[in-house]
């Protein structure tokens, strides 16, 4: 599950903010379950097979009008995740990430596609009747004291609910983690019965505890059938990487070690063909590791990178811990340098500047060898220099706009004759 919210938050980062937050219910009202039904005695919930294949269908015709058909505008990104409730029904939450002239930045945007009211019943009696049966609280309370709500003479929804003029929503990773939090569970404990022997052995109670997933049966069969659970589009690659010779190697324990050295996935991984890519393609030498799924796809079988012919995709480097160090570092570095690759004066430069390190240790040099080239210290300083290094990282062509545009306020607030640089 933290998989798929971080692969979440990739998209997000990408795409900015979803601007759309759906759900979808299976209704066992709907007229297509109650024609299924009709002539037998048969009730919903004794064909989860029949209400997961139809739930599927109708959440596919939806996507389809959302992103092909553009029924809201033209979506971006769309990321959902079908749960089960506990009445056994499928349920669907669904992300949608719009272009940006399909935004939704103000209030007044919202209100022309968010209505949150009862309809007038003379206008509209159809979407009056639907609002009031599928969409309205209760009745609960004094009104309805039978209500599957009510606990202890009280609503557990605690409803009515005081009027709100305003939604707010204060962290963005509460939705990404609400819709993928898993499934249910339960902890189920195993008690001897009533005519059990007092006088067995001591019984390990830890034992006889269990934590258990709770499988409804439409959620049987809609892993049966093999349908998403998940469902990402763009899809997120997930981008391993590794010090140098510390890729992972899968083997079977029989496998003799002659067979499992010479398979070619022990001297070639998805992070090590990204570099072989870097130093002869002049188009990947523009894209950091992390954009290089948009434009290059990963051929399993060949162990290679490809030229991506269609669709699109983005990369999410794998998180490490800062306290695992190098590893760290070098996941900070790949997010954002693009081609990395070193040409063969900088090979040349830093093999002797190692090899002058070697010397030094030794009480020697390479000034000591008549003929022998010396290397340029101030280039490696420079690039260790952290100072350095984090000054020319700066967006120069953004700092500019930026200073102009704060140029224009201070000339609005206090009119006075400036100095601007040219820069």
């Amino acid at each position: 599950m933290m998989q798929n919210y971080l692969d979440a938050m990739s998209l997000c980062k990408w795409f900015g903010y979803p601007d759309y937050f759906i759900t979808v219910t299976c209704n066992p009202k709907w007229p297509d379950i109650q024609r299924f039904i009709a002539d037998t005695n048969l009730k919903p919930k004794d064909r989860p097979n029949i209400l997961s294949r139809l739930f599927k269908m109708k959440l596919d015709s939806l996507i389809k009008d959302l992103k092909k058909n553009s029924l809201l505008g033209s979506v971006e990104a769309v990321v959902y995740t079908v749960e089960f409730q506990k009445r056994g029904l499928p349920h669907a939450h669904i992300c949608l990430f719009m272009h940006s002239d399909y935004k939704l930045p103000t209030v007044e945007h919202i209100d022309r596609v968010i209505y949150a009211g009862i309809p007038n019943k003379d206008d509209d009696p159809e979407l009056y009747a639907l609002v009031s049966e599928f969409m309205m609280h209760g009745p609960c309370g004094s009104d309805n004291s039978k209500c599957p709500c009510m606990i202890d003479n009280k609503c557990s929804k605690n409803f009515p609910k005081t009027f709100t003029e305003h939604t707010l929503g204060a962290s963005i990773k509460y939705l990404f983690k609400y819709i993928n939090k898993g499934p249910d569970r339960a902890t189920v404990t195993v008690v001897p019965s009533n005519n059990a022997d007092d006088n067995d052995d001591l019984v390990d109670e830890i034992k006889n505890y269990y934590d258990c997933r709770y499988l409804s049966a439409c959620e049987a069969s809609w892993r049966i059938f093999k349908f998403d659970i998940h469902f990402r589009t763009p899809s997120v690659v997930r981008l391993p990487f590794h010090l140098p010779v510390q890729q992972n190697v899968v083997y079977d324990a029989d496998d003799d070690i002659e067979d499992v050295l010479n398979k070619q996935s022990v001297s070639s991984s998805m992070f090590l063909a990204w570099m072989e890519c870097n130093e002869h393609n002049k188009e990947a030498q523009k894209l950091s590791y992390v954009e290089f799924p948009t434009k290059f796809v990963w051929k399993l079988k060949d162990l290679c990178w490809k030229p991506r012919e269609k669709e699109f995709s983005i990369g999410r480097i794998h998180t490490v811990s800062p306290n695992v160090g190098e590893a760290y570092f070098l996941r900070i570095l790949l997010n954002k340098v693009k081609g990395l690759s070193l040409d063969e004066d900088q090979v040349k430069n830093l093999t002797l500047y190692e090899i002058e390190i070697f010397l030094f240790h030794n009480n020697s040099s390479l000034k000591d060898f008549d003929g022998m080239p010396y290397p340029d210290h101030e280039s490696i300083s420079s690039s260790n220099n952290r100072l350095i290094t984090e000054e020319l990282d700066f967006d120069r062509t953004n700092l500019l706009q930026e200073f102009y545009q704060l140029l224009e306020v201070k000339k609005v607030e206090s009119p006075s004759p400036y100095f601007v640089p040219d820069i």
